[in-house]
């Protein structure tokens, strides 16, 4: 009965070592996890921080670019109207063809 009682002793001890043990690890893997989780939300940031300034500059290029255009347009519009007539009578002239059908 005593062995019985040490045997039991020995195996509690070692199932409260291995418990410890797994907490600790459980732990480790928690801040693991974390740090992992942290890594990937700042590169996450980066990129998104990134993103917008490069959307933002292209936009104030595109403001840019087009506000002269539309100032040259306002200044001269003649050139750019006669542009899209030559333009709209050539396509009529390419998707019309020539008029001509065949006979049946």
């Amino acid at each position: 009965m005593v062995t019985n009682m040490v045997s039991d002793e020995k195996i509690r001890e070692a199932l409260d070592t291995l418990n410890s043990a797994a907490l600790d690890q459980k732990e480790e893997l928690r801040d693991l996890i974390d740090q992992s989780y942290s890594n990937i939300k700042d590169f996450f940031e980066i990129g998104e921080n990134r993103f917008s300034s490069t959307m933002k500059q292209g936009e104030d290029k595109l403001k840019h670019a087009m506000s002269g255009i539309d100032r040259r347009l306002h200044e001269k519009p003649y050139p750019l109207m006669t542009s899209i007539a030559i333009g709209s009578l050539l396509l009529g002239f390419i998707l019309g063809g020539t008029g001509v059908r065949p006979r049946d």
